[in-house]
């Protein structure tokens, strides 16, 4: 799996690594681990072989936004593409008064519950949206799984798009012992309607379903935290 991985990085100048075509390639499903799991072993790799780093820069893209795309990394992003990107990173923060309407959702989160847009009434949420091709999403879910042992009168909704199940997501994220629920998207819609391409994503809904700030990016749990407060006083 290693040598593949480096392989392609090697011929291509570029860590946007397509985790099927390495699947197919290995016979190995490279998303049963997380991305930072290879990592290290690739980047070991690429230095046995004198590999220069510099030649792949376009790939720090995703170290500079704190983010990834949801198709992958950013590092092939070019043109109106890129430009998309940038001003979707630009609403990092972005405060939405009187706030948005949530889009007409339903999904069903690993511990079997039913979540749709009627039953946030009443309560704060967080959607947050994430990855399995994403490092910084990986770095996210332990920070969310935290916040909701910290604010049990808090809801929080980790999405990952592009994943076919819940029982394939229950499954990439066993290795971190989580008791949060999770759900699952076999696409990118939901995303896209909350307008994120880019993820991590986070959205901050108030007490009546009106979204209300976006982080889009990695964020630590101390910013997150103070979001989360910031929205709570909010009458």
């Amino acid at each position: 799996m290693i040598q593949t991985i480096c392989d392609h990085v090697v011929s291509s100048k570029s860590f946007a690594v397509d985790p099927e075509a390495i699947t197919k390639s290995t016979g190995v499903n490279m998303m049963d681990r997380p991305i930072e799991y290879w990592r290290p072993g690739v980047l070991e790799e690429l230095k046995r072989r004198e590999f220069d780093l510099n030649s792949c820069a376009t790939a720090n893209r995703c170290t500079d936004y704190g983010a990834c795309s949801v198709y992958g990394n950013l590092a092939s992003a070019t043109g109106d593409q890129l430009q998309k990107y940038t001003e979707e990173k630009k609403r990092d923060g972005l405060v939405i008064d009187p706030g948005a309407d949530l889009p007409e959702f339903s999904l069903t989160t690993t511990d079997g519950s039913k979540v749709d847009n009627h039953a946030i009434d009443g309560k704060l949420t967080a959607f947050v949206f994430l990855a399995t091709h994403c490092g910084h999403s990986w770095k996210t879910l332990p920070i969310i799984e935290q916040l909701g042992k910290d604010n049990k009168d808090i809801r929080f909704l980790p999405i990952y798009v592009n994943v076919e199940s819940n029982d394939e997501l229950v499954k990439a994220t066993a290795h971190l012992n989580l008791t949060l629920p999770l759900a699952a998207r076999a696409d990118d819609a939901l995303a896209k309607e909350f307008g994120a391409t880019l993820v991590p994503s986070i959205f901050l809904v108030d007490a009546n379903g009106k979204i209300r700030r976006q982080f889009v990016g990695f964020k630590t749990q101390e910013e997150i935290q103070n979001g989360l407060t910031q929205l709570a006083q909010v009458k």
